[in-house]
């Protein structure tokens, strides 16, 4: 095969594994909005999950279409390195063209090193429920802010020091503005972060807190949670006690899609260990 054939080729390559980066970048961006939507409705169980294995799977085949353009645009590269000079090639079209898409291609990438995602979400993560039961009885589970409710097995639940650092000893019963904990979670590979209580009403029944720090690191600036807790006075469904629990965090701006959906799965799986710990013993 002639080099000038061979540049054609790996040309064209390069060319068609861009389209399809194109392609399921695109349909990244549908499957990431629809998804997220999904989550924020009244959609069943089965719907998400569907919903999140189509994502998935585009996420997927952009992975091996940004693999294959990889591969091709470095054989294509190292060509040009070789053969620029050689005879039936050096002057023509075909090599101002390639070398065009090389330099594009360095361009694009320095361009999409600097910028975030484009697609747009919301940076509010935010889910209510109803427990059946008094504020007293939610409030003494969430009041000091160890999180031992967000799971209802022992070994998934965090271990909690108050203080600066992990060599504190300092014991304290309830959330104190200013205070820090240290929070270790086992799940998933042992993940540490700290947070600072920045509100406590026992009045309003409200807590705050920020994220100051997080090993691993997280992908944005800032996060700020905020838990309420309403009394309900005229429950509708014949229980005795009823309780609004409203849980919202807001992340700073640089903040993704795929962050907000992991928040609102993972207060959707605390809420619901919260309803037991709440739950009367014996039922």
């Amino acid at each position: 095969m002639s080099l000038l054939k061979q540049l054609t080729t790996k040309t064209k390559c390069v060319q068609r594994t861009s389209k399809d980066c194109d392609y399921y970048e695109k349909e990244l961006k549908e499957r990431e909005l629809t998804f997220l939507n999904a989550t924020e409705s009244k959609s069943t169980a089965s719907e998400i999950k569907k919903y999140k294995d189509l994502l998935e799977e585009t996420q997927s085949a952009l992975e091996d279409a940004k693999n294959n353009r990889t591969a091709y645009m470095d054989e294509l590269a190292t060509f040009l390195e070789l053969n620029k000079d050689a005879e039936g090639i050096a002057g023509t079209e075909q090599l101002v063209a390639a070398q065009k898409m090389m330099i594009f291609d360095q361009q694009e990438e320095i361009i999409m090193s600097d910028t975030q995602s484009s697609i747009p979400c919301s940076t509010t993560s935010r889910r209510t429920t109803v427990i059946n039961a008094s504020i007293a009885t939610v409030w003494n589970q969430v009041k000091d802010l160890t999180f031992q409710w967000t799971a209802q097995e022992e070994k998934d639940r965090p271990t909690c020091i108050v203080g600066e650092s992990e060599d504190s000893k300092e014991v304290v019963k309830h959330a104190e503005v200013g205070r820090s904990r240290i929070l270790s979670y086992p799940v998933g590979g042992e993940t540490k972060q700290t947070i600072r209580v920045t509100e406590i009403s026992f009045r309003n029944y409200s807590l705050g807190w920020s994220l100051t720090s997080s090993d691993p690191s997280v992908s944005y600036s800032s996060r700020e949670d905020v838990l309420r807790l309403t009394e309900i006075n005229f429950p509708l469904s014949g229980d005795a006690h009823q309780t609004l629990v409203d849980w919202t965090s807001d992340f700073s701006s640089d903040v993704d899609v795929s962050v907000i959906q992991d928040a609102n799965m993972k207060k959707e799986d605390a809420l619901k260990s919260l309803l037991a710990f709440c739950k009367p013993a014996g039922k």
